[in-house]
């Protein structure tokens, strides 16, 4: 068997630019802490989120990012998205105007839903992945995927199972999406080998990135938070009106996860311009 020619970030993200491949990129999240999940959440819940594109959807995000990002940097708000301090006005985003916050917020939400952009979602709490391990004990141990006293590491497993099975059925016999991780997982160039998942892994990679580079992590950080946020905002009485913008856009981008998700349904209402204050 040949040696494996060695895989360039450069080369990947020229294929998703062509329009030529579909792409997937996944990124975590939890519930935020005792302090603001609802008790119906676990607070050690963990939660990993696939965004999945489309190969037109892949080409859009190289397109149309580099100019989304220069207004970003004009605006004062640095050189990538982080969502909650959009939301919460803090950070790079602090003298940001709530408009132009929403207006980050809104951005995507279209790019999502004009493109079509699925979203994959696992999410699992200690007790419950204390019961797969000690059920998963006899199986073969993957080097590098799996820490068995790691929660994040069973809900991030499974979520890369059921991205897997979701491409298999997208994906024509043959073709295989390139998958990228946050680099919270691994330093950001290093990539982990599963052969079995070739396909529809491009060469059964799981590659770790830098969402600086690799925009796509990007919206899977969106996404995330998007959901994040709203199954927070659940049970919460009274409203901010920049939480009912917030559930207006998850509202629209709800539809996109594959799974289904439930929001609290909200119409857009006018944010005051000057209602700057950060939330918790």
């Amino acid at each position: 068997m040949g040696k494996q020619k060695q895989v360039r970030y450069a080369d990947i993200l020229s294929m998703i630019a062509e329009g030529r491949v579909w792409s997937a990129y996944v990124d975590d999240t939890g519930p935020g802490g005792r302090s603001v999940a609802p008790a119906t959440l676990p607070h050690d819940r963990e939660t990993h989120v696939a965004a999945v594109f489309p190969p037109a959807a892949g080409a859009a995000l190289m397109e149309q990012m580099p100019g989304v990002l220069e207004e970003l940097r004009a605006a004062g708000g640095g050189v990538e998205f982080h969502f909650v301090h959009i939301y919460n006005g803090s950070g790079p985003y602090r003298d940001l105007p709530i408009a132009t916050r929403l207006a980050l917020l809104e951005f995507f939400a279209e790019i999502a839903v004009s493109h079509d952009i699925r979203f994959l979602v696992q999410s699992i709490d200690a007790s419950a992945s204390a019961h797969v391990l000690a059920a998963a004990k006899s199986l073969p141990k993957t080097p590098g995927l799996l820490d068995p006293t790691s929660n994040k590491d069973v809900s991030r497993m499974f979520l890369l199972v059921k991205l897997r099975n979701y491409l298999l059925k997208q994906l024509s016999p043959g073709e295989s999406a390139p998958v990228f991780l946050d680099e919270g997982w691994k330093k950001n160039g290093r990539a982990l080998l599963v052969p079995m998942w070739h396909p529809p892994f491009f060469r059964g990679l799981v590659m770790s990135a830098d969402s600086r580079d690799i925009w796509g992590l990007q919206f899977a950080d969106f996404a995330a938070f998007v959901l994040n946020r709203s199954q927070i905002l659940l049970d919460r009485d009274p409203l901010s009106s920049l939480d009912v913008a917030l559930l207006s856009i998850a509202s629209r981008i709800a539809p996109l996860f594959v799974d289904g998700v439930t929001v609290k349904p909200m119409e857009l209402e006018d944010v005051p311009p000057e209602e700057t204050g950060q939330t918790t």
